[in-house]
């Protein structure tokens, strides 16, 4: 699932500057939640290597899209045979040899990542509904809005959602019409429409 397809390009990832040592530290935190909710197939020790890559790279962004590039490559090089494709040498019609590879090893990537994924709150009406009102923030950001304050707020809003989605599903007392991240989302917007003005 692709989160960012509506995003305007220079607010995807990469396109922005690196944040403060506070704010890399809280958002390995809330990685760690989202991979945790999100990808709770993903073996523990798996995600805590996960975690140990994103901090020495000092790696940041929109969450999605960080987990799904770690997911999908730790799974590229560490599972399948990408690595001896590479190897190999080759390619058909016009690919290059990593072209090629990541064409041959796509289905095996794609098939363990969702299995991983059963379970998560991918389809809860709540994470949706906030996943949406996040995109729309992004969309109508007014002009000269910091990218990073648009990441932060939307990575603080998503995990403070999964974490009690995953505590609802523990104990059973959150029901899925409780949708508390997506007012935090909500009560973030409005502060920064009235300091832009």
């Amino acid at each position: 699932m692709n989160q960012v397809a509506d995003v305007p390009a220079q607010k995807k990832l990469g396109c922005h500057p690196k944040p403060e040592p506070t704010e890399q530290r809280r958002f390995l935190g809330h990685l760690k939640v989202y991979l945790k909710t999100m990808y709770p197939g993903c073996p523990k020790d798996w995600r805590q290597g996960l975690l140990l890559r994103t901090r020495q790279r000092g790696m940041y962004g929109r969450l999605g899209e960080i987990a799904g590039l770690l997911v999908s490559n730790s799974i590229r090089h560490q599972v399948t045979s990408y690595e001896h494709l590479l190897q190999l040498g080759g390619a058909d019609l016009g690919d290059t040899p990593r072209q090629a590879a990541r064409k041959i090893v796509a289905r095996d990537v794609e098939d363990l990542a969702v299995s991983w994924r059963v379970g998560s709150a991918e389809n809860d009406p709540g994470y949706i509904e906030l996943r949406d009102e996040c995109r729309r923030l992004w969309r109508e950001a007014p002009e000269g809005t910091p990218v990073l304050d648009l990441i932060a707020a939307e990575n603080a809003a998503i995990a403070q959602y999964l974490e009690e989605w995953a505590v609802g599903r523990e104990v059973h007392q959150v029901s899925p019409g409780d949708r508390p991240a997506a007012t935090l989302v909500l009560k973030w917007s409005k502060a920064s429409s009235q300091t832009s003005a």
